[in-house]
Formats: structure tokens, sequence, C-alpha cells
């Protein structure tokens, strides 16, 4: 009945809905295997007596050497391997899933996180539109009152173009990106916790193949059938087997569980190395965004004491204002830079779990 009810759980749609094809593929296999062996088996015999002094040796069969017989039998061991072999499978797509999770940030590479870093500096320039439209038609103003020349009007809309233009590289490169990681589900788990969960699944995986290798020494059989003669009639077998082996195997089963983790641990073609790999070059790059961000806040305070100095002036100079236009022209392209990287380090620090 518990495997049974396994079974159907397994096999329910709601579960399939919400697995991937390596998942579907891995269940339908497993359940391939689990009915037959949760399933009794049925057997029709045709039993030949020999003849002996005229009689049959059994002295059951009645004028012919030849007996039909029905029986229906089946296997506790075998039940209790069907339910393994689906623990088994829901294992493997466990320790399947874990390592696609981390796979999807290794491919990124050293492109992780620039996506949604391009899409916050898009935002922000998008954002920004109404003030540099303002700052083109204060600069057009001034030029039809004479207050500034052609070539400085001509200043402001090279910036303004220069900006638009940026922004249309910047989604460009977020198409690209995107287009190679369509497929791809991006985690908010740091990339050392999706390790560990990817190591665990993968000894869970280890122990579920030990503890359905560990049935094998076991075999129980319980039979039952009927004869049909005058009289009904039915006979029955139980039997039960131990392989002695089973208890060095035993040993042998618990090495391979402990040699497993240490394979996780150790070995080159594992997650673990790379997963460290990519940990140093995250954080190196963290620490280069950090420096970076710095001598972007510092031409910042620059930019805001300048702005403010030429707010001032710019009430009795119409070349101040000029230039106040330009400076803020250069806060927004300096600000769309803060922006970018700012959300790159955010997003970087996120997959390896913060500063260290």
């Amino acid at each position: 009945m518990t495997g049974a009810l396994a079974l159907a759980t397994f096999a329910s749609p709601a579960v399939a809905q919400t697995q991937t094809p390596y998942c579907r593929r891995v269940r339908a296999e497993a359940e391939s295997h689990a009915f037959l062996l949760f399933s009794p088996r049925l057997a029709v015999q045709g039993l030949h007596v020999p003849l002996v002094g005229g009689t049959t040796g059994t002295g059951v069969v009645q004028g012919t050497e030849w007996q039909a017989r029905a029986a229906l039998s089946f296997s506790p061991m075998d039940m209790a391997r069907g339910a393994l072999v689906l623990d088994q499978a829901g294992a493997e797509c466990g320790r399947h899933t874990a390592r696609d999770e981390i796979q999807d940030a290794l491919d990124e590479g050293a492109s992780y996180g620039r996506i949604p870093a391009l899409r916050s500096q898009v935002e922000y320039y998008r954002s920004q539109r109404s003030a540099i439209e303002q700052l083109l038609a204060d600069a057009q103003a001034a030029r039809d009152e004479q207050l500034i020349t052609m070539q400085e009007l001509n200043d402001v809309r090279l910036r303004a173009n220069a900006i638009e233009r940026h922004v249309q590289m910047l989604e460009a490169e977020i198409d690209r990106l995107a287009g190679d990681e369509e497929d791809r589900e991006a985690s908010d788990r740091p990339i050392r916790a999706q390790l560990d969960d990817y190591e665990s699944r993968a000894l869970d995986l280890a122990r579920a193949q030990s503890d359905l290798r560990r049935l094998n020494p076991w075999q129980v059989s319980v039979s039952a059938g009927i004869v049909p003669l005058s009289t009904f009639d039915w006979f029955g077998a139980v039997e039960l087997s131990y392989n002695l082996g089973g208890i060095a195997q035993a040993f042998a089963e618990d090495e391979a569980v402990a040699a497993r983790a240490a394979e996780l641990r150790e070995a080159d073609y594992e997650m673990r190395h790379a997963v460290e790999r990519f940990e140093r070059h995250m954080r190196e790059s963290t620490a280069d965004l950090r420096d970076a961000i710095q001598l972007l806040d510092a031409q910042a305070r620059l930019l805001d004491e300048q702005r403010e100095l030429l707010t001032r002036a710019s009430e009795e100079t119409a070349e101040a204002q000029h230039s106040l236009r330009m400076v803020e022209m250069n806060r927004i392209e300096l600000e769309g830079d803060r922006v970018y990287r700012r959300t790159l380090l955010s997003e970087r620090e996120a997959i390896t779990g913060g500063e260290e």
C-alpha cells in the first residue's frame, strides 16, 4: 500500500508539470521500473508428473500425466525496491536541478550581473530625458537671444546626442546578453548556498543508490495458486533467503558513500572547484567596482561643488549659465555610470554572499 501511494504521488500530473524535461524522463523511467516491482506476478503452469509403477509419483494427478496450475506471487522486497527506485529518481532530479542552478551562474562568468546593471543604467538615462530636453531648450533660447554662440549650442546638442547613442548601445548589449541567457533563470541565492544544496542532494542520491543495493542480499517470495481438480484445492509457498555476502557489502556501501562525499569536495571535475574559481573572480571584480565607485563619488562631489558655484554666478552671466548646462550634462552621464556600477556591485555581492 505504501509503495502504491508513493507511485501515485510520484506519477501525478501536478508533480509532472513542475519538473524539467530531464526530471520528467528520470521520473518516467523510475515509474516504468517501479510498476513492475510493486505488482504481483501471475503464472500459469503445466506440470508433468512422471508415472511410477502405473501411478503418478505424487499420487495427485489422476488419469493424465499433466496438471494445470494457476499461481500468483509477489515479493515484499521487490515492493521495497520499488519505493527506493522512486526515491532514487527524486534524488537524481534534485541533484540535477541544483547543478543546473549553479551552472547558470558559472556560464555567465565575467558577464554575471551585467544585465540588471545595464537595465538600471538605461532606466536612469530614460528618467533624465525630460531634464536633457529642458537643457536643450534653455540652450536654444539662449542662442536665440544671442547669449551663447552656435558652437556652444552645438556642444550641448552633441552631449545630448552622445547620451542617446550610449543608451542605444546599452540596449543592444542587453539584447545580446539576454539572447545568450534566454533559457536561464537567475537565482537570488549566494552561489555558496547553491553549492551546499547541490552537494547535499548529490549525497542524498548516493545514499539512495546505496540503500537500493543493500536490499540485494535479501530475497522474500510469497506464492499462492490453485489446482483445477474435481475438488477445489490450493497451494502456497513462502521463501526467505539472505546472501551472506551482504555482511561485507554493508561496509563497502558505507565506504562508497564516504568516497562520494570526498569526491564532491576534492575532485576537479566536481562543482566545488568551479564555484571557488567563480567566487575568486567575483570578489576581485567587487573590489575593483568599489574602487571605481569611490572615484565616481569623488567626481560627483566635485561636480556638485562646481554646480553650486555656477548656480550663484549664473544669475549674473550667460557664460555661467552655459557652463552650468554642461555641468548638468556631465552629472547625468556620471550618475548613469554610478548607477551601473552600484547595481553590478550589488548583484555580485549577492551571489558571493557579500563582502569578506
